[in-house]
């Protein structure tokens, strides 16, 4: 397993390369000076921020960055899982459903730093998690970092 490991990080190759989504309602105090301070770690990096964080271009760009960086507001819904969103611009929403259509084999890294990423419905008792967090990791994404 070791080797299959490490054989698996060699072939993913450099780390580069940013995407993040940066404040798009333009309302989170902080949310600027995140990503901005997270892109000069970076040679390369594609930030969406305020109208430019639309769904089509998430969509789009998301996959091409090895640390992905959602900065902005998430919900997470109770009655229907699958409707659980991280916000946009313009009302435009990055559905669980639409996360898991994603491929983000190439991301090794994905902080998602909006509320209710990594709830999970607290009356389910069984032992499967199902929220923001886990539908990015079965993207194929290796490790996510979430926010209650």
């Amino acid at each position: 397993m070791l080797q299959r490991c490490l054989r698996w990080e060699t072939e993913r190759g450099e780390r580069d390369t940013l995407f993040a989504v940066q404040n798009p309602r333009g309302d989170l105090a902080f949310a600027d000076w995140e990503a901005q301070d997270a892109a000069q770690y970076f040679r390369k990096h594609h930030i969406l921020s305020g109208s430019e964080a639309t769904l089509s271009q998430v969509t789009y760009l998301i996959s091409q960055g090895h640390e992905v960086l959602l900065s902005c507001h998430g919900k997470y819904d109770l009655e229907d899982v699958f409707a659980s969103y991280i916000e946009l611009h313009g009302g435009d929403r990055l559905a669980l459903r639409d996360i898991l259509q994603l491929d983000l084999e190439r991301a090794w890294l994905i902080v998602l730093s909006a509320c209710e990423t990594a709830i999970t419905d607290y009356r389910d008792v069984v032992d499967e998690v199902l929220g923001l967090h886990t539908a990015f990791l079965m993207a194929r994404a290796p490790t996510v970092v979430a926010s209650l």
